[in-house]
């Protein structure tokens, strides 16, 4: 748990690194969003920054879905849903 201070001091890390509210800023956040309901964007691996990419699940339960998988596997594991 933390104290009321520790909260407040978080809180104010948290005002200090957001962005100023602008057309530009807007404009930025809203492409990002674009870019992540798009199949065919580019993608980044939030764990190390390699290139996500599209895959088929061969066995189990999702066999014949999609996802998107890190291409550093199987160093990094991660994934990430299609929609």
């Amino acid at each position: 748990m933390l104290s009321e201070s520790e909260v407040q001091d978080l809180l104010s890390q948290i005002k200090s690194g957001r962005l100023e509210p602008t057309r530009k800023t807007h404009r930025q956040h809203v492409q990002q969003l674009r870019s992540r309901s798009d199949p065919t964007a580019e993608r980044k691996c939030p764990r190390c920054g390699n290139d996500m990419v599209l895959r088929t699940a061969k066995r189990g339960a999702n066999a014949g879905n999609q996802f998107w998988g890190c291409s550093g596997y199987p160093k990094c594991r991660a994934v990430q849903s299609v929609s």
